[in-house]
């Protein structure tokens, strides 16, 4: 499976499309409910072939059996028809309720003797919230798969990365107001320092990542924080010339 794996990544680096999709398909016949496969395939359908249901298919049928709890989560979410809530951060930042989410159960692969690994289950669940945003433009669901990948890992430098820069990228209420009458100003304000706390965790558990440092200077220059935005571009520059 990895081989099939590895050559069909090599085609689509030269543009063979379809003998690329050729070996998806035979390492889905050898492991059709293979994590990586299914992953690989579905990234591969969306991104180079641009064929939206066939990768929804498949992305689904990898989180129906590694993060069951997550289709759960999306219907009650689809069921509440709004933008699901994002605790406003008021306590300590290592404080179970700073948190921008609570633990809910456990899926499969978390109990013990499970094969799966934390980061293959994160990769997929990453790569869905961005296909579910950019492929569907379904925010709230993107915001709700995000908010799983940090249920499992709140210390996971991409996973701090991509929710953060999510969130300020679409900004909207997903904070929970203690006040019923809340303006929407006041709610982007809220997730925007939430994104800042959750760049700010990412930068600690990875300072060297340049992409990291540029989403938080591009969020700080938009928050019109200039001195901050200009040093952040600065680390950003000199990761990647280091």
């Amino acid at each position: 499976i990895r081989e099939f794996l590895k050559h069909a990544s090599v085609l689509e680096g030269y543009n063979e499309l379809e003998k690329a999709e050729s070996l998806y398909e035979k390492a889905l016949l050898l492991g059709p409910t293979d994590l990586k496969v299914l992953d690989s395939f579905a990234v591969f359908l969306h991104k180079k072939k641009g064929e939206i249901s066939r990768a929804e298919s498949f992305f689904r049928r990898a989180v129906q059996v590694y993060a069951p709890q997550l289709m759960m989560d999306l219907k009650i979410g689809v069921s509440k028809g709004a933008r699901p809530p994002l605790e406003s951060p008021i306590q300590s930042p290592n404080s179970a309720s700073s948190s921008p989410i609570a633990k809910s159960p456990m899926d499969p692969w978390e109990e013990k003797g499970s094969r799966t690994s934390v980061a293959s289950v994160i990769r997929l669940l990453l790569n869905y919230a961005a296909f579910i945003n950019r492929g569907k433009g379904d925010v709230e669901g993107a915001f709700i798969i995000y908010r799983r990948a940090y249920r499992i890992d709140a210390t996971n430098a991409k996973v701090l990365a991509h929710f953060a820069h999510f969130l300020a990228e679409e900004g909207g209420d997903f904070i929970n107001s203690p006040s019923k009458n809340a303006t929407n100003e006041r709610n982007r304000s809220f997730t925007t320092l939430e994104a800042e706390r959750l760049f700010s965790l990412a930068l600690k558990s990875n300072p060297g990542d340049p992409l990291i440092a540029l989403w938080y200077a591009k969020l700080l220059k938009k928050d019109r924080k200039f001195g901050q935005s200009e040093l952040m571009y600065k680390v950003a520059y000199e990761s990647c010339i280091s």
